[in-house]
């Protein structure tokens, strides 16, 4: 791998979303109005994923104390194990509703929420994956 590739991928790595290590990125994003009935979804948008490796994203919302409430889950299939490079998702979107609603009790009032996303894959997988998210944002679903 040259320099210049090198480079380019410490600074996507790097990005400004507080990011630690290379399977966690945060947000402090605002709390939608939440209808008693509705439900609410975890957008994330330019999401890049290598093609050779399967990638799960958890999101989850950093609870007053500390805790993390598992908001959801979403899969992003491998393109093949040898396949170079990496895909750009322009949005990935996933279902919270329950998960959000249990940390709304826990921090009542608040407006904003600190969300993690983390990666994972799969046990034989050498090392943590480079991916990015551009921004994420909460949604009452459609």
């Amino acid at each position: 791998m040259n320099a210049t590739a090198l480079l380019v991928s410490f600074f996507l790595a790097c990005g400004s979303h507080g990011q630690v290590r290379d399977t966690t990125r945060h947000f402090r994003i605002p709390v939608p109005e939440l209808e008693s009935s509705g439900t609410s979804v975890l957008v994330l948008h330019d999401v890049s994923v290598p093609n050779n490796r399967p990638v799960t994203l958890r999101a989850y919302a950093v609870a007053p104390d500390s805790s993390r409430i598992l908001l959801g889950s979403g899969g992003l299939p491998a393109i093949a194990p040898d396949a170079k490079g990496s895909t750009t998702h322009p949005m990935i979107r996933i279902s919270v509703t329950s998960g959000l609603r249990r940390w709304l009790e826990m921090a009542r009032g608040a407006t904003q929420v600190d969300i993690e996303v983390k990666t994972e894959v799969l046990p034989d997988t050498a090392g943590p994956i480079p991916w990015s998210v551009g921004r994420a944002e909460l949604v009452p679903a459609q």
